[in-house]
This record gives structure tokens, sequence and C-alpha cells, in this order.
């Protein structure tokens, strides 16, 4: 017996959804017991005790071609082998099915997938090859998020740092610089690297010089770690940041009349208080933003 399912219409797992028994016709059941072997509540009803025997286990199994057919189709006959340890004696038939995948069918599969998860997530070809110790042999050509257990060794952090020219570069982009961190290797991975990342090179005229390209603290600090650190640790920042004075607005600079002129800029609140933050929140703060954005969509 096979359900039909012309009149599924999915939502999720837990949504019920209409199927049809060829016995007793429609019933409602959710995705999620249905897939885990609930069938029709009223062939489950006319099986009389004692009805599941080895005999009509095996019977009922001729009609399926998988295990999975036969558990979500039959679940009392299903269960029953399951319980008693019938199910192999049953399900002979069946065993075409689980010898599909070969060694080479499992690698041509592979084949169509960039990485593990990928491969798994579609493919039922990823449990035979983890069944069988054939998940590396599979997937020689994937890409691997996660190196394994001592593949960072000094030479090849050496030739990942290679692919970078600066240590933020490698950091940011590279889970090698961690393991020569770690290991203190840095020194000798890093010798190729910009002189910039050098401990003498942020001078004070170098400072400000690399200011002069932001237009407040928050963009330097973001855009230019190392100049900005340097200053700040040297106690240069004044110095490297005059041309930026004039963007922080003093103390009650914000009147409700500036607040409203700023606010004329922006076409949402949204956008006000994305773009200009410091007026925008003296508006929120003062409760001013019914008068500032009047003209706001």
């Amino acid at each position: 017996m096979k359900y039909d399912y012309s009149k599924v219409k999915y939502v999720n797992l837990k949504t019920k959804v209409i199927i049809i028994c060829p016995e007793h016709g429609e019933f409602k059941q959710t995705p999620s017991s249905h897939l885990n072997g609930q069938g029709c509540p009223e062939c489950y009803k006319f099986k009389p005790d004692g009805y599941w025997t080895l005999e009509t286990c095996k019977k009922d199994a001729l009609n399926y071609n998988t295990k999975s057919e036969w558990r979500i189709n039959s679940s009392g006959g299903y269960g029953y082998a399951l319980k008693h340890k019938i199910m192999d004696e049953c399900a002979q038939h069946m065993d075409i099915i689980r010898q599909y995948w070969s060694l080479e069918t499992c690698k041509e599969d592979a084949k169509k997938y960039k990485s593990r998860g990928e491969w798994k997530k579609k493919s039922s070809s990823y449990s035979a090859a983890c069944r069988n110790d054939w998940l590396d042999e599979c997937s020689l050509h994937m890409e691997l998020k996660y190196k394994p257990k001592g593949y960072w060794t000094l030479e090849k952090c050496k030739e990942d740092a290679l692919k970078y020219n600066t240590k933020s570069e490698w950091k940011k982009n590279s889970n090698a610089y961690g393991y020569a961190h770690r290991n203190k290797w840095l020194d000798k991975c890093c010798q190729h690297m910009n002189i910039d990342f050098q401990h003498n090179f942020w001078t004070l005229e170098r400072c400000k010089e690399d200011a002069l390209k932001y237009n407040t603290k928050g963009e330097w600090r973001k855009n230019s770690g190392g100049a900005y650190g340097k200053a700040s640790k040297r106690g240069w920042m004044k110095n490297c940041t005059r041309h930026m004075i004039e963007l922080l607005k003093p103390k009650g600079y914000w009147t409700l009349e500036r607040c409203k002129e700023d606010a004329l800029k922006y076409n949402t609140k949204g956008e006000w208080a994305k773009c200009g933050n410091s007026a925008y929140q003296v508006a929120s703060r003062k409760k001013w933003l019914v008068d500032c954005c009047q003209h706001m969509k």
C-alpha cells in the first residue's frame, strides 16, 4: 500500500497536511510524524492483535523497495519487524538498494559538491562514505574549512604567510596566523611583510600624515589601527586630529533649531539616526523628534 500525496501543501514539519490512504481516504498528519513512521490511523486500528507475524511482515515488506519507504507507508509491519529483530529477513529484497553506493559511485557523486557540509546535506552517498571509511578518499577535491590536527607546521605557516603583505591581513584571513602566534613563529613567518608594521615605523609625522586621510577618530581607528594605536599610546592624539576637532560639537551646540536644520538633510528617522547620529540622539533625549521630523515620510 502506498499513500497518495497529491493534496499535500507543505508548510513546515509541525503543520498537518492531507494524506490519502487508498483504503480509508484522507487523513491529516504532521510531516514529522509521518516521516517517523506513523501512517493511516484507520489502517492501524483495523489490524487485530496477533496480526503481525514473520510471514505477514515479509509479505507486507514486498510492497516496498526501501526500508524508509516501508517505514513511512506501513508503520505497523515495519515496527513489528524492528521490535522482533526480523528486519534483515523481511528486507532481503531491499539489499540491492543498500549496496548501490560503492567507492567509485561515492567518489563520482562527491565531485558535485565543494564541501563536506554541502555533500552531507544533499546526498545519501555521504552516509555511505562515512560507514565505509571512504570520506577522506572521496573528499580530496573539497575545500576543508578546518585543517586536521598537526597540519600547520612552521613550513606550512611560512608558505601561507607569503600570501599576505601585513600581519593584520594575515590574521584576518587565515587560521595559520593563530598557530604561528601560539608557537612563537611570527617573526620567522613575517620577515617578508611591509615595513609598516615594524616597531618603529609610526613616527609622529607619519601618524599625522596618515590621520589626514580620515574625517573622524572612529574612521581612523577602523581603517588604520596601527597608526591610531601608536598615536594613542604615545599621547599624539591631539596633534594628529586637529583637523577633526571641528566635527566634534561642543556641549550645548545642538539646540532645537540646529536639530531641525540638521534633520532637513534626511528623509526618514532611520536615515537621520544612522547618518546624523549626535543631532538625532540629542533630539530623542530632549523629546524634540516630533518637531524635527514633521517633513519626514
